[in-house]
């Protein structure tokens, strides 16, 4: 629906998903770059911060690379997530 241009629609739905499952890390994800599609950079922070909390190596390296997140890769709260994601990867290799 983001890349239909349906915005109101995309966002209902979006919001729909987050209550049938809000424990699920990859479609936040996966809303979160909707949203960024969308011009909702704000609204795409707040779905990918408590899954940085908890996401992997691997999710965090793709994360890294995910052009999708272009748009807010330099905005303070992206970079503290991904400083924190990677300090608490980093701590439980040891």
């Amino acid at each position: 629906l983001a890349h239909l241009s349906q915005v109101e629609r995309a966002k209902e739905w979006a919001e729909r998903a987050r209550l049938l499952d809000p424990d699920n890390l990859n479609m936040l994800y996966n809303i979160a770059c909707a949203m960024i599609s969308l011009g909702e950079h704000d609204t795409a922070l707040d779905l990918l911060a408590p899954g940085f909390e908890k996401l992997g190596e691997h999710a965090v390296t793709y994360a890294k690379a995910d052009r999708d997140l272009d748009p807010i890769r330099e905005d303070p709260r992206f970079k503290a997530m991904m400083k924190a994601a990677e300090a608490r990867l980093a701590a439980a290799r040891q």
